[in-house]
């Protein structure tokens, strides 16, 4: 009678264990639905979805790499009928690992679904004492010439070569050239100057001895109710002092340093991680955050002595 009794007792627990898991696993799945498409065509990642239950009014959606690793965070805005999408160009090296990637949409701290897919990887990028650069896939194709871009406004300055070039600026008439490594020791000696050689003119601020060349972006910033920005919001440095300027992602998320003018991009900061640029020439830089726009700052850079 026991025994009957105790094998009774163990077929009801494990009927309540598996009806209350299908329960629980049936719920999670009705919280949302996504779909991806890679068009290979077009090196862009389609996200579409539906969400069926909320659980807050801020959305995010993330995608980690192979390894488990965050490398895309943005928060999509849901349509009348709960519908989002996103579109992703994968040109930065966060995306050069081949193999399954993995999409989840979270409403607050609840993840409401995921999605697994297939992405062949892309080229890497090489690093560079301004920043990360990015390698062939991503400017290859899309960057006009130096002549070109000059003389559609464009600062000597701030053109733009491909990834294997060296930019350099006529001493004479200002015009910009593109040349390979091995060139750039001649043209030196005729004329040509390196981009941070460059003329510095007023610029209307005052060094502070207080500023260390760090900025943080504080945790809850990519909340737009939690009302944070970069820390400071406003920097000054010295040419030849601290002109190197650090930001420390300290979210929970990850974020970006992103010039207004496109003079620099940081890609995606991971939480826990910093990214350095350095400042050569002379100005007010103001930059914002691409996943949140409400986060904005300015560098003023003022030229030595």
């Amino acid at each position: 009678m026991k025994i009957t009794h105790l094998a009774i007792t163990m077929i009801i627990s494990i009927g309540i264990f598996v009806v209350s898991h299908a329960a629980f696993a049936e719920d999670t799945a009705s919280f949302a639905k996504i779909n991806v498409v890679y068009h290979s065509s077009t090196n862009i990642i389609g996200v579409t979805g539906v969400v069926y239950k909320t659980f807050s009014q801020n959305y995010a959606l993330t995608i980690f790499d192979p390894q488990g690793r965050l490398i895309f965070v943005s928060q999509p805005q849901l349509s009348q009928d709960n519908t989002f999408s996103q579109s992703i160009v994968p040109s930065s090296a966060l995306w050069s690992e081949s193999g399954g990637y993995t999409v989840k949409m979270a409403s607050g701290p609840q993840v409401l679904a995921d999605k697994s897919f297939y992405f062949p990887g892309t080229s890497c990028c090489v690093q560079n004492s301004q920043g990360v650069q990015a390698g062939p896939s991503e400017t290859t194709n899309a960057i006009d010439s130096p002549l070109k871009q000059f003389n559609s406004g464009v600062l000597s300055k701030f053109v733009k070569c491909n990834y294997d070039l060296n930019l350099l600026i006529n001493t004479h008439n200002f015009q910009p050239v593109c040349v390979k490594e091995a060139s750039i020791a001649r043209l030196l000696n005729q004329g040509w100057n390196l981009p941070n050689q460059c003329v510095t003119g007023p610029v209307d601020a005052h060094f502070t001895m207080d500023v260390l060349g760090m900025v943080v972006i504080p945790k809850n910033a990519s909340d737009v109710n939690a009302g944070k920005s970069y820390e400071p919001q406003n920097t000054t440095v010295v040419i030849g002092l601290n002109n190197t300027v650090e930001w420390f992602n300290m979210d929970d998320f990850g974020s970006s340093v992103t010039s207004d003018d496109g003079i620099f991009d940081s890609g995606l900061i991971l939480p826990d991680h910093t990214w350095k640029y350095k400042f050569e020439c002379a100005g007010k830089y103001e930059y914002h955050n691409v996943s949140y726009p409400w986060l904005k700052g300015a560098v003023t850079v003022l030229p030595f002595g």
